[in-house]
């Protein structure tokens, strides 16, 4: 088994090589960019800002998308309070100490408490709670608390993975703005960075087990031991140690499993590799992150992500195609889940119509899983334009009964009221 690992592991990083060599864009795309493009590649002048855009987020406290985007404001604000407040008034020698340090505790918590967050929204979706029994910087300890009545087993799985959910939904929509608009600020892509290694630096330094031996499996020490045991108990309707007092080794199987898929996408995933960009940005200077990497020019391009998702059914794999067709950004996502049967597919179209006072953006998704059989969900985002530098969106979404990353299990209508500001 240490052998296959090893071989797995080598795989990765060879492939994520092989994914690093492709950054130099066709030559047909380097002569043809489009303005921002252009002025972001421009080097030469220093005083160079394009457009910062703040996203603040209104809806029910307990959605998981709102949580995530102003997750994602949280953590641009808190580097603008140093870079524009406090480091123009500090002396340089200090500022040298003062600004990874500064920098690191901003990311580090506005990841922290937005995945605590995904849990406690989780928990009361269920009729549940999750709360801070105690807090050890810099890291809190949190307690479940279980609805009176119980959960089904997929809410226990949410409930229990309900963090990461919100680490993929900060990854993706800063991952879909960063094609959307050409560009993103360099703290933007460093969240993004860590968001898509929060997983496998969780089960690897966080909570590190041995998964044959049963202590893990009674104590269910971390979320990816308790995620894991809660899947591996509902599908395959048995407890996780046998009467004779060992671990049942298909739970083993499944959790390693678990962790060698979420390394592969993780390692094999091009955006990692865009987002590193961010930790070597110099933010005094230079703020920017180079343009995504696309094949092919600006009427019709393309580039691939991959995601890793533990969701109600499962661990599941997202592969994101994003498209550039006729100046407009259009993603596709396939997904594929078990242990549970779950795929299906969706689409993203941020400006499908688009004026000078108006837009229009959708979303779909199809799905077919286990327990909740075929399904969708829609989305409509109208936004109204006030001047070039601030518009106002509704997302009106609704979803048949089922799991799509970041909604609710339950069928019905879901609102968030989005106001974007260009500075």
């Amino acid at each position: 088994m240490k052998t296959v690992k090893f071989i797995i592991f080598l795989i990765c990083f060879f492939s994520a090589a092989v994914v690093m060599a492709q950054t130099a864009e066709p030559e047909d795309l380097q002569n043809d960019k489009t303005e921002i493009e252009q002025a972001v590649s421009e080097k030469s002048d220093e005083n160079l800002s394009l457009p910062k855009d703040y996203q603040i987020t209104l809806g029910y406290f307990t959605d998981s998308r709102f949580v995530a985007a102003n997750g994602i404001l949280f953590n641009k604000l808190g580097y603008d309070l140093y870079y524009k407040l406090i480091s123009p008034h500090m002396p340089q020698t200090l500022g040298m100490f003062i600004e990874p340090v500064w920098n690191t505790l901003v990311t580090f918590h506005f990841t922290l408490w937005p995945h605590e967050t995904g849990h406690w929204c989780r928990a009361n979706q269920a009729g549940g709670n999750f709360i801070m029994t105690k807090y050890q910087f810099p890291i809190p300890v949190m307690k479940m608390i279980m609805p009176e009545d119980g959960a089904k087993p997929e809410q226990e799985a949410l409930m229990s993975s309900g963090g990461f959910e919100i680490n993929n939904l900060m990854r993706r929509q800063t991952e879909y703005d960063f094609y959307l608009h050409g560009y993103r600020y360099a703290e933007d892509m460093g969240h993004s960075f860590i968001q898509s290694i929060f997983f496998p630096m969780y089960t690897l330094l966080f909570a590190s087990v041995d998964a044959k031996k049963t202590d893990t499996w009674k104590n269910s020490y971390g979320d990816p031991v308790q995620y894991t045991k809660i899947i591996f108990e509902h599908y395959y309707a048995r407890p996780s140690v046998t009467t004779e007092n060992k671990t049942d080794p298909d739970l083993v199987d499944l959790y390693n499993e678990i962790f060698w898929v979420n390394l592969a996408v993780t390692f094999l995933d091009p955006m990692l590799y865009q987002s590193a960009a961010g930790f070597t940005a110099d933010y005094k200077t230079a703020p920017l992150v180079q343009n995504p990497w696309f094949f092919g020019d600006r009427m019709f391009g393309w580039m691939f992500s991959l995601q890793f998702n533990p969701g109600a059914l499962g661990y599941e794999v997202y592969i994101i195609n994003h498209f550039r067709i006729n100046k407009k950004y259009v993603a596709l996502n396939i997904r594929y889940g078990r242990p549970f049967k779950n795929y299906g597919f969706g689409v993203f179209m941020p400006e499908i119509i688009k004026g000078d006072t108006f837009s229009l953006g959708t979303a779909f998704d199809v799905f077919n899983q286990d327990l909740f059989g075929a399904g969708f969900g829609a989305s409509l985002i109208p936004a109204y334009h006030i001047g070039k530098n601030h518009k106002i969106a509704l997302d009106i979404s609704y979803k048949t009964k089922g799991y799509i990353l970041g909604r609710k299990l339950e069928e019905g209508a879901e609102f968030l009221l989005h106001t974007f500001l260009q500075l």
